[in-house]
C-alpha cells in the first residue's frame, strides 16, 4: 500500500492536472469495485497458495502469528528470509 500512495503521489506531482481531473471525476462505487477485484487478482498471482483474503488479513494486522507455510510463500516471493518477515 505505501509504494501504491508513493507511486500515485509521484505521479499527481509529475502531472498537476490529474489532481485536477480526479476532482472533476471522482472515482465511483463501481471503480472501486473494480479497482478491488483488480487487486485481488494480483495478490492471487503474486503469491501462490495464498488467498487475497488472507494476505488482506496479514496486512491489516488481524493475523498476529502467520503460520510457517504462508511465511514461506511470502518470504519467497518478495526475496527476504522469513525471519525478517517473522519480525516485521
Amino acid at each position: 500500500m505505501r509504494d501504491t500512495t508513493t507511486s500515485a503521489h509521484a505521479a499527481l506531482t509529475r502531472h498537476p492536472w490529474a489532481a485536477q481531473a480526479w476532482v472533476e471525476h471522482p472515482p465511483t462505487p463501481a471503480l472501486f469495485r473494480y479497482m478491488e477485484a483488480r487487486l485481488a487478482c494480483l495478490r492471487r498471482a503474486d503469491f501462490p497458495g495464498l488467498t487475497a483474503k488472507e494476505i488482506a488479513r496479514i496486512e491489516r494486522g488481524e493475523v498476529k502469528k502467520p503460520r510457517e507455510r504462508t511465511l514461506a510463500v511470502l518470504a519467497k516471493r518478495l526475496g527476504v528470509p522469513a525471519d525478517k518477515i517473522r519480525r516485521y
